[in-house]
């Protein structure tokens, strides 16, 4: 059984009553990864402005982004606990209405979507040159079609 702590800032982000959704998106994710052994994943859902202190301070970009990954552990190495740690993600849910608005997508669609490709990045997965972004998109599309939507957006 994987664990997965959703965090939030309700009093300065637009709510996220998705709890259940993130948590199949991660456990559809890991399991069309074949991860098989328990996993912890935390979820911070926050705005641009505290997206963009962390955009910030991680990579040097000053400016916000729909999400963040920060990888634990690798699935690669072994695990010597009852749960494998695997990493911190962070998500704009400003950002997510924004995709949504611009994509013609509901927002739920929009948020599992960046949940996805936060623990595909998690996994060690990167959109860092035309190969390895369409291999990551084709797993996207896989893990979103297998959840019940359709990516709407190829960029």
């Amino acid at each position: 059984m994987n664990k997965v702590n959703i965090l939030h800032n309700l009093n300065r982000t637009p709510g996220c009553k998705c709890k259940a959704l993130i948590i199949k998106a991660v456990n559809h994710t890991l399991q069309n990864e074949k991860v098989y052994f328990p996993c912890e994943v935390n979820i911070l859902i926050t705005d641009n402005k505290t997206i963009r202190k962390y955009n910030r301070k991680f990579r040097g970009i000053d400016r916000p982004t729909d999400v963040l990954s920060f990888p634990m552990q690798s699935i690669k190495s072994p695990v010597d606990k009852d749960i494998h740690l695997l990493g911190d993600v962070i998500i704009s849910m400003q950002m997510i209405h924004q995709h949504a608005l611009e994509y013609g997508n509901p927002v739920k669609h929009e948020t599992t979507h960046m949940i996805v490709h936060s623990i595909l990045h998690l996994l060690g997965y990167d959109h860092k040159n035309t190969r390895s972004e369409q291999i990551m998109q084709k797993k996207e599309r896989k893990i979103l079609n297998d959840i019940g939507y359709t990516k709407q957006d190829d960029k």
